[in-house]
């Protein structure tokens, strides 16, 4: 319980400094965009693309290469093991991992 309460403080400390909430929140709304950059309206049913729509403030691949879009491409040896077919049931799976399934 200890534990909890700490971590909560911390968490409301870190929201109330400069630039604290940067992680957490925009200020203003996102406008999502499609794979060829152009606005998607709110009504759309076309997919958005995060390198098109986020792409432009943070770093797109420093974050894709980070360990929990990674997590599952490859095994233990550092053989990709990700694919298309991995299964049939679930296409949007990719791995045992987190890889393709956020």
């Amino acid at each position: 319980m200890r534990a909890k309460t700490i971590t909560l403080l911390l968490l409301a400390l870190a929201l109330t400094l400069p630039g604290g909430a940067a992680w957490g929140a925009h200020e203003e709304p996102i406008v999502l965009k499609g794979y060829d950059g152009k606005e998607l309206a709110v009504d759309s049913q076309e997919p958005y693309s995060p390198r098109q729509t986020c792409g432009e403030c943070h770093d797109y691949d420093q974050i894709t290469n980070g360990y929990h879009f990674q997590q599952g491409r490859t095994d233990g040896d550092g053989h990709i093991v990700m694919s298309d077919d991995y299964n049939a049931k679930k296409p949007w799976i990719k791995s045992a991992g987190m890889f393709g399934k956020w």
